[in-house]
């Protein structure tokens, strides 16, 4: 599995890998190298990958910001 620093998109990829491991494959987990702990403390065998800079991610958030949100229907 792959995966931002972020708490809130770790967390819920959990299950999922809890789910790969009982079907009997083997989970790797590529996150960046500042959230290496958390990954090792969730019990997944990790792969390192470089940190996204602080000013390449404002940059991606306020693209984000600036979009309208998608119009939901019932």
């Amino acid at each position: 599995m792959a995966t931002t620093s972020g708490s809130g998109h770790f967390q819920p990829m959990l299950p999922f890998g809890a789910a790969f491991r009982r079907a009997g494959h083997e989970v790797l987990v590529a996150a960046p190298r500042s959230f290496a702990g958390q990954v090792e403390r969730a019990g997944y065998p990790y792969w390192p990958c470089d940190d996204i800079a602080d000013e390449d991610l404002a940059v991606v958030h306020a693209k984000i910001k600036k979009r309208r949100p998608a119009r939901a229907t019932c």
